[in-house]
């Protein structure tokens, strides 16, 4: 049926994307995964690469709006890689998870002394994302790790509107 289908089809797609592209997607995205599997110092992703991962989704047939508001050049390191990872999980989880999604958007805003993450898809959750099956809540477990390390906060959970949303504060300066 078509949920099968759904499922296969989005757990592909976000293998890739994790994966950073490695069937069917360009060098550049290729690079992504190679940052992934092995983040060198000089090759670590940051907020200003979203757009790569942003075109990597969109070649999986998937409309993805970016929006940012705010500069994220001079974000400490640690808080720009939380931020850049926790939008590819986010959109992992939705290509692997969120049967029937064809939309998902993301937006960054950088305030005085605070990002914001949100990424927010229009999609419903698909036989193989709940609780219970193999691999579950990996993702998720690793974006509030991300997130604890910099001190932030973490919301994930079904969007008033439908879908599923991903909301994470991350603060720029540490409390002393």
């Amino acid at each position: 049926g078509a949920e099968e289908y759904g499922a296969e089809e989005y757990g592909t797609r976000g293998d890739d994307v994790e994966k950073g592209g490695t069937q069917g997607y360009g060098a550049g995205e290729r690079r992504l995964g190679e940052r992934h599997a092995g983040e060198q110092r000089e090759s670590v992703p940051t907020l200003a690469r979203l757009d790569e991962l942003a075109d990597a989704v969109r070649a999986t047939g998937m409309t993805v709006h970016l929006h940012r508001e705010g500069a994220t050049d001079g974000l400490p390191a640690a808080v720009d890689l939380a931020a850049y990872r926790i939008v590819q999980e986010a959109l992992t989880n939705t290509l692997r998870h969120a049967a029937g999604a064809g939309e998902v958007s993301v937006r960054v805003t950088v305030e005085e002394g605070c990002v914001t993450v949100t990424v927010v898809d229009d999609g419903r959750m698909s036989q193989g994302s709940g609780p219970g099956w193999p691999g579950a809540g990996r993702g998720l477990v690793g974006m509030r790790e991300r997130v604890r390390l910099v001190g932030g906060s973490l919301r994930a959970g079904p969007s008033p509107g439908g879908g599923f949303e991903v909301a994470a504060r991350l603060p720029t300066e540490r409390a002393s």
